[in-house]
């Protein structure tokens, strides 16, 4: 049997040809998928921020009403949160509601505005006096005033037939937006 001799030059080519794929990997290929990598999770993000916001255009397909909505529910925030104290007209539906529910208005007394954490809070006292239900009546629509009011203190006394009940109302505004407070 013969043996097949391989001389040294094609032993040194095959090995450069080897080398040079090594190094064509390592400096090209492996950068380039590494870049496909990331291409691929941008590409998927934005897809689903696409999808997001498709969905969101089938839910409002008409875009002034939502505009609409929007700023709707915006001055239900303002009317609960307002930038100012405007203690007059909280006092005036104060008095509506106790005319609206029948109880005899016997005061309303401001106190000093008191810097909160998140906003300003303004305690008023309150006295009314009427029937059970007149001055349930009344609770309730103070409840159901546009502006947000805490009752923080009530105390209710028998005066004759009657019922005498002083509230300590606190009523709140945007701390950040009102200017004499900052």
């Amino acid at each position: 049997m013969r043996r097949l001799q391989i001389g040294r030059r094609p032993l040194y080519q095959g090995l450069f040809f080897t080398a040079c794929l090594l190094a064509v990997y390592i400096l090209c290929y492996q950068p380039l998928q590494e870049e496909v990598a990331q291409q691929r999770e941008i590409a998927a993000g934005q897809q689903q921020e696409l999808a997001e916001v498709e969905h969101f255009l089938q839910l409002h397909p008409d875009m002034n009403s939502f505009r609409g909505e929007l700023d709707r529910k915006s001055a239900a925030i303002s009317s609960m949160l307002p930038d100012q104290m405007e203690v007059g007209p909280f006092m005036a539906a104060i008095e509506q509601s106790a005319l609206q529910s029948k109880v005899a208005l016997r005061g309303m007394k401001p106190g000093a505005v008191v810097s909160g954490s998140i906003c300003a809070e303004l305690p008023v006292e309150v006295t009314v006096e009427g029937g059970y239900f007149d001055l349930l009546a009344f609770l309730q629509g103070v409840e159901a005033l546009p502006r947000c009011v805490h009752v923080r203190k009530m105390q209710i006394e028998k005066k004759n037939t009657q019922l005498s009940c002083k509230l300590l109302l606190v009523i709140y505004a945007d701390e950040e937006k009102i200017p004499e407070m900052q």
